[in-house]
């Protein structure tokens, strides 16, 4: 069994499914042949028989063969799976709970510092991006990367005008190309890109936006861009050259109801801090068949990172007033 399942390992999924379709075919045309040419009489010979009945069983054998070990590939892809989201998600729950405590030891013991906060900050997103780019790896089987981006102005109780506003890389997945990070590096706010000029946030924010979804969601961005010239619109992206970066893309805003904010008085509409990205180079990666799913994803670190982003803020304001370095 195990030389079987070391076998079934190496072999690859289009050879799989090749040799299942042949068989599937050889499977279903053999007997079918074989009723046929029983009625016209031409298995007149026992010998004839025989032959055809060795054949059929042969093929229907090998039919079972394939699908078992199918099954059983299917099925370590599936565990190996359900293992990696099992550990990631606990990693990064475990995290977020951490994190909170850890800045509130250190604010009660006053040892809380901007470096100290950023720097602790930064590298549980971190952490937690890299955490999230595994889990949409196991599925998708595809590299990807991950970013968060954050609103400026910054402040929680400060109304935002989606034409001033401004986005801001905040922290990048590990895995991501060096030369993207570097493009990362602003000198001055009028420099860091207007929401308004990015299509994807654009598409979710702007309620003029005919796009209805409350995230970002692109098999191909170069497909999408192509279709939004057809139809007299543009694909905007800040990125300079973009393509070489990524070709597909999963934007969710980090965000919660106004109707939850102890500062606001607001019953309608969201509070966003900023953004969570996953891209991709592989327009394969988000299949418009793993759309729920893989928003979802992402969409539950989105959650946790406003808990987490929206108590740094906080306090990061506070140490500011405070001129606390």
């Amino acid at each position: 069994m195990n030389k079987l399942k070391n076998i079934s390992n190496i072999i690859p999924y289009w050879a799989y499914n090749l040799i299942g379709f042949i068989s599937g075919i050889i499977g279903i045309a053999s007997p079918i042949v074989g009723v046929f040419l029983w009625i016209t009489g031409r298995l007149n010979s026992e010998h004839n028989e025989h032959v055809v009945f060795i054949i059929i069983s042969i093929i229907y054998i090998s039919t079972i063969l394939v699908l078992f070990a199918k099954m059983r590939k299917y099925r370590a892809v599936m565990g190996n799976v359900i293992c990696n989201t099992s550990e990631e998600m606990y990693s990064f729950l475990r995290e977020s709970r951490n994190i909170l405590f850890d800045i509130l030891k250190y604010k009660k013991r006053n040892q809380l510092s901007i470096h100290l906060l950023n720097q602790t900050i930064e590298n549980y997103f971190e952490k937690s991006l890299d955490s999230l780019c595994n889990i949409i790896k196991s599925f998708t089987g595809q590299e990807v990367s991950a970013c968060i981006k954050i609103i400026v102005p910054e402040e929680a109780d400060e109304e935002i005008s989606l034409d001033d506003a401004r986005v801001k890389t905040f922290v990048r997945s590990k895995n991501t190309d060096p030369n993207r990070k570097n493009s990362d590096e602003y000198y001055t706010n009028e420099e860091i890109p207007r929401i308004m000029d990015n299509s994807d946030f654009r598409d979710i924010l702007d309620p003029k936006s005919p796009m209805k979804k409350s995230y970002f969601y692109k098999k191909s961005l170069i497909e999408h861009a192509k279709e939004e010239a057809k139809n007299d619109r543009s694909y905007d992206n800040t990125t300079k050259n973009w393509e070489k970066y990524y070709k597909s893309t999963i934007v969710v805003p980090i965000r919660i109801k106004h109707k939850r904010l102890y500062f606001s008085n607001k019953d309608k509409y969201f509070h966003v801090i900023g953004f969570l990205c996953v891209d991709s180079l592989s327009e394969n990666a988000f299949l418009e068949k793993q759309e729920r799913y893989n928003v979802d994803i992402v969409k539950a670190f989105a959650a946790e990172a406003y808990i987490i982003l929206s108590k740094y803020q906080f306090y990061l304001k506070k140490m500011e007033e405070d001129k606390i370095v």
